[in-house]
């Protein structure tokens, strides 16, 4: 089987996202290669990262709105979820705000219970921010 996946540093920042930290994922490349990653990694290999992007942009105005940010966390003990967090370009960007952030969750579980919404996050010591609702 080939190797896609030979970018050390986005793989370092995917496996990061898998362990539950939020990485800054500015470049729409950058974004489908580490979907893509984390989707083999957890043997999810009947969609890609830009099938998952496309999904995720779907209702998103490139003009106006961009994904900054990538993490992971399990939903209900068992769905692994992927969380794209969006930003409006032209407002002030704070990913712990108390009202949360427009977030696209990939369901890899259960990918028909995807959706987009609000994700809200905190900082947690050293290991950085992590989404808590």
């Amino acid at each position: 089987m080939k190797n896609n996946f030979k970018n050390g540093k986005l793989n370092a920042r995917a496996e990061c996202a898998m362990l539950g930290m939020v990485v800054q994922a500015f470049k729409k490349e950058e974004l489908e290669y580490m979907l893509g990653y984390i989707a083999r990694t957890l043997g999810c290999e009947e969609t890609t990262g830009a099938e998952i992007y496309a999904k995720a942009t779907e209702f998103i105005d490139p003009a106006k709105t961009e994904a900054v940010n990538l993490s992971c966390s399990t939903v209900y003990g068992t769905d692994r979820v992927a969380n794209i967090v969006f930003r409006d370009k032209d407002k002030p960007f704070v990913l712990d705000d108390p009202d949360g952030v427009l977030c696209y969750t990939y369901n890899f579980t259960y990918p028909d219970c995807s959706e987009l919404g609000y994700c809200y996050f905190e900082k947690k010591g050293l290991s950085g921010y992590h989404r808590i609702g």
